[in-house]
């Protein structure tokens, strides 16, 4: 359902316990933070399954994604960071 962020959240956090090596609940995680406009937190959840999967097409572009929007954001400095 619509908005129901914390239960999805929950949701693939055991998804992650049942499937240690899977990157795909670490994705979805980072895929709802962003909604959250939580970025740093998406970015921290994409990092993460990186180290699981370091050639991940859809982590790297996320993270990137993430660290845009908080360094660009209300709370960002406007300038996006580059490293």
């Amino acid at each position: 359902q619509k908005g129901e962020y914390h239960a999805a959240l929950e949701r693939y956090k055991v998804a992650g316990a049942l499937a240690p090596t899977d990157p795909r609940p670490l994705l979805n995680r980072g895929q709802i933070y962003a909604l959250q406009k939580r970025h740093e937190r998406a970015e921290a959840e994409y990092t993460a399954a990186l180290k699981l999967d370091p050639a991940n097409p859809t982590a790297f572009a996320q993270r990137a994604l993430a660290r845009l929007r908080a360094a660009t954001g209300p709370k960002g400095g406007g300038k996006p960071a580059l490293a």
